[in-house]
């Protein structure tokens, strides 16, 4: 017990060392990481998992480019009529600086969703659509060196399929991401 506090000890100190010490500026900062990330559809609570790549490009300390793909693996519950939702998004991000270390931001995203449906009526075959999407974004990076971060993201994506289902078939959801990530060009001031 008494060898665990002392580790704990110099685990913590060391950690407020390193806190006092890095001061990033993101400026032309590039992260980039990849994770599971489940998702949540608002009009039937059915929940999917996809796997997510994602990027952010830093203009300065408030704004970044960002991208994203998110790629479809399962229908966890529900939503029988969907067999696959991709979405590949781009767009902007609004960092707010508080810490050192902390990022929380907020940002925007146009992109696209390709929608493959099962048709349950009829002859048709099942169908495949590209639909229109918006997304907005809330989340927070924790910086603990130059080389990589902590993330947790929540997206809320807009979207309806039209033609994949026998139906009009809301696609907004919420999606929830979290993870490391890492940094290239990330300089310290």
């Amino acid at each position: 017990m008494k060898t665990r506090l002392i580790l704990f000890s110099i685990l913590l100190f060391g950690l407020h060392i390193n806190a006092q010490e890095k001061i990033f500026t993101k400026t032309n900062g590039f992260r980039a990481m990849g994770t599971l990330c489940p998702g949540v559809f608002t009009s039937n609570g059915a929940t999917s998992l996809y796997f997510s790549g994602d990027w952010d490009y830093y203009f300065n300390e408030h704004f970044s480019m960002n991208g994203e793909g998110h790629y479809f693996l399962a229908n966890l519950t529900g939503n029988t009529s969907i067999t696959s939702y991709h979405s590949v998004l781009w767009g902007m991000n609004y960092h707010f600086l508080i810490f050192n270390q902390l990022d929380p931001f907020v940002g925007m995203e146009p992109g696209f969703g390709f929608v493959d449906g099962t048709r349950l009526f009829g002859s048709k075959p099942n169908a495949f659509e590209t639909i229109p999407l918006i997304t907005f974004t809330v989340g927070t990076n924790f910086y603990v060196g130059s080389i990589f971060h902590f993330f947790i993201k929540a997206r809320y994506l807009q979207g309806q399929s039209l033609s994949a289902t026998d139906y009009h078939l809301s696609l907004s959801e919420f999606r929830f991401m979290g993870g490391l990530g890492w940094n290239l060009g990330v300089k310290n001031k």
